[in-house]
């Protein structure tokens, strides 16, 4: 029997990740489950797997009118790949830093949903008190190598745009 909550729930987690013409597969669309229904994930197999309007290509699961989102998906996997390894020597450097903590990777490029002309969000964990200089050694140095965004390429570009203290965490 089906369940008119979990029912909803898929499609309102279908919904909100095809913004961003990202489809999901069974684990992720279980563990992001919008308003988070009492279920196991096979019965969210099951149920999914009920629905008209919902599809399975690749082992991802979308709306039947968009099945070219796993191709798209697997493209901006390779993508994020890309970026990263073109990157990852710059990012380590600005981790060492003076005022540095810690530097995460954020929005779309943390989940590998990356256009080709996206730049790389970072997000800067500084010392106490440090938030300020610690801003200005970063960007100098990204400015220096010129890997900021400028107005017409941001493609690759490093954009970092949130700071904070281990206080404001």
């Amino acid at each position: 029997m089906q369940s008119p909550e979990i029912n909803r729930a898929v499609i309102e987690t279908l919904a909100y990740f095809d913004l961003f013409d990202f489809p999901l597969t069974y684990p992720e669309l279980y563990r992001y489950l919008w308003r988070s229904p009492r279920t196991t994930l096979p019965e969210v197999i099951h149920i999914t797997q009920q629905l008209d309007q919902v599809i399975e290509r690749d082992g991802f699961i979308m709306f039947k009118d968009r099945p070219n989102l796993s191709g798209i998906r697997q493209h901006r996997y390779v993508e994020s790949e890309l970026k990263w390894n073109k990157r990852r020597w710059f990012i380590r450097l600005l981790s060492y830093l003076p005022g540095v903590e810690a530097i995460f990777i954020v929005n779309t490029f943390a989940y590998h949903n990356v256009r080709t002309d996206s730049d790389i969000d970072l997000l800067i964990i500084t010392q106490p008190r440090a938030i300020w200089a610690t801003r200005f050694y970063t960007t100098l140095l990204a400015k220096l190598a010129s890997l900021r965004p400028k107005q017409n390429k941001t493609k690759d570009a490093l954009c970092l745009s949130f700071y904070v203290t281990p206080a404001g965490i």
